[in-house]
């Protein structure tokens, strides 16, 4: 065997194979046409625990932080995963030019070049940076071949991140979990989702709502509602007040301003994952079942590549070696697809199709009303042009209401200086709300905007704080929401002990400047391992007291 093809998982491996030709299954790959596919199953190896450092026994502080003098990669303790890894192995041996196909990503990176290390592999290797396992896209990628250094700095940026995660995960978290007794999961996007989360409740829970009185008048005897403008935030008025604008009924007033300009509200951004699996939330489909779906349709090649960060469309920008588009439409939905697939399907579909329609036009009038010196204020808006709000579902907060406009202008018409009867007067007693609580979505939605975590890790870091004991979740009341998620007591008890420093984002920036010099290609990573260290040391607990 000459060339061996290296896959992330089974369902990319045989996708690939049948558009090469190697399509008879044997031996744990597909083969034919003179190549070889093989896959694994996402990461088959992994850093070694801190026990392998220090040896078994009872935790204590004062054994740490344990700091590796060699990194100890081990393949991952289970039968099926050393199975697989023995077969890539066997394969390996046989090969004389790989092409490496694992997702192009930098975990996609990772976990090629992990197996490619782990066993001693020499020969030429090719990278195949595959953004849709269509037959355009797998045919663009084959005529694009690149050399494995094209995607170094994928991979020195993937590496530098996994250590730098396992030195402050693994040491703080068997820190803390000695000095808490019991086991506490710390990390750089969980312990800050932690901390969004018991801000979040500690808001809902201190809110006082405040009252405060909306007055509407009509005009006229027209049905449209002015609202009383005191130029100020909603207040609480003086039983005078209301009774003076109770009084207004049957007076005259005068229109003193009409301002009337048009907006382009623009579609939707095309989508990044975290914004699809967001709306997918609202729809009812849970993140880690849209988040599979993704992956299952991108295998099938019906979407292109769903691990994307990016909201520009093929074609748009500077077309360059490793650089990815939004997630957008490849192929037909497949024969068998679940619901969770079809709802992710549609909404991706549907998201292109608002590209192409373009941007809806607004039109919007504010007319100002002086009524005895108390002012009110009529603000409309009307749909001229339709463009993408025909398609806007209710998930799409932003849009709906631009979606449920009528096209055309408003039937009245009104003139400045001209003469408006009061003709009814309501006073409502409202409350303001509190805040409301965090759901899969807005959380995806919050890191998103935050920047915490990556298209790949966000979903898993969700799902961490539920599996850690950390947040429970509550399904929503209708159908179409999402997951509601409420901090646990113990959490909460566990945030109030920790380091402030370690509640922010200064765990995150440590990464992030070490990623970023990585895949600048500096040489000497060290430095920011050795920062990473200087500042574990300063919130290391230095007690082992079990906390009450």
């Amino acid at each position: 065997m000459k060339k061996l093809f290296l896959c992330e998982k089974p369902n990319q491996a045989k996708t690939l194979a049948q558009h090469i030709g190697a399509n008879r299954y044997s031996d744990g790959a597909w083969q034919g046409n003179g190549v070889v596919v093989v896959a694994a199953q996402g990461h088959l190896m992994e850093l070694a625990m801190i026990d392998e450092y220090i040896g078994k026994g009872k935790w204590k502080i004062k054994d740490l932080p344990v700091l590796p003098p060699e990194w100890v990669m081990q393949v991952k303790n289970d039968e099926r995963t050393k199975e697989i890894f023995n077969t890539i192995g066997r394969f390996l041996k046989q090969a004389d030019h790989v092409v490496l196909a694992t997702d192009p990503d930098e975990e996609g990176e990772l976990i090629g070049r992990d197996l490619l290390n782990a066993h001693n592999y020499l020969g030429n290797v090719s990278r195949l940076w595959v953004s849709a396992l269509n037959v355009d896209g797998l045919g663009a990628a084959m005529s694009n071949m690149q050399p494995l250094s094209a995607t170094d700095s994928y991979y020195r940026s993937a590496n530098i991140r996994r250590k730098l995660d396992w030195l402050l995960g693994m040491n703080l978290s068997r820190a803390f979990s000695v000095k808490f007794g019991k086991t506490t999961h710390i990390g750089r996007i969980k312990t800050r989702l932690l901390a969004e989360l018991v801000r979040r409740e500690r808001e809902i829970s201190q809110f006082k709502p405040a009252t405060y009185h909306q007055v509407t008048a009509n005009m006229m005897g027209d049905a449209v509602e002015f609202h009383y403008f005191s130029g100020r935030a909603p207040v609480l008025l003086g039983q005078g007040t209301l009774d003076a604008m109770l009084d207004l009924k049957g007076a005259s007033g005068t229109i003193t301003s009409i301002i009337e300009d048009s907006i382009e509200i623009a579609p939707p951004l095309p989508y990044s994952l975290s914004a699809l699996l967001a709306d997918a939330a609202l729809s009812g489909i849970g993140l880690s079942n849209g988040y599979s779906a993704a992956q299952d349709l991108y295998e099938a090649g019906a979407i292109s590549y769903p691990r994307s960060s990016s909201t520009k469309l093929p074609g748009e920008g500077n077309a360059v070696f490793a650089a990815h588009s939004a997630i957008c439409v490849t192929g037909i939905l497949p024969e068998g697809a679940t619901d969770s697939m079809d709802g992710i399907y549609k909404l991706v579909q549907q998201n292109i199709q608002m590209q192409a329609m373009g941007a809806a036009m607004i039109d919007r009038r504010t007319v100002l009303v002086d009524v005895e010196g108390a002012i009110f204020k009529l603000h409309e808006q009307s749909l001229a042009k339709a463009g993408f709000t025909n398609l806007v579902q209710p998930w799409h907060p932003d849009y709906e209401k631009y979606r449920s406009m009528k096209k055309g202008s408003p039937k009245r018409i009104y003139r400045k200086g001209a003469e408006e009867i009061v003709t009814g007067v309501q006073v409502k007693r409202l409350e303001t709300v509190a805040p409301a609580p965090f759901t899969e979505a807005s959380m995806l939605k919050m890191m998103l905007i935050d920047g915490i975590g990556t298209e790949a890790t966000r979903v898993s870091s969700i799902n961490s704080l539920m599996r850690d004991g950390m947040a429970t979740a509550r399904e929503p009341s209708n159908a179409n929401g999402s997951v509601i998620l409420h901090v646990t007591e113990w959490a909460q008890g566990v945030s109030a002990k920790l380091p402030a420093s370690m509640m922010g984002n200064e765990m995150a920036k440590l990464v992030t400047s070490a990623q970023d010099a990585a895949r600048r290609g500096d040489g000497n990573l060290d430095s920011y391992l050795l920062d990473a260290i200087k500042w574990m040391l300063k919130v290391m607990p230095e007690s082992e007291v079990v906390a009450a």
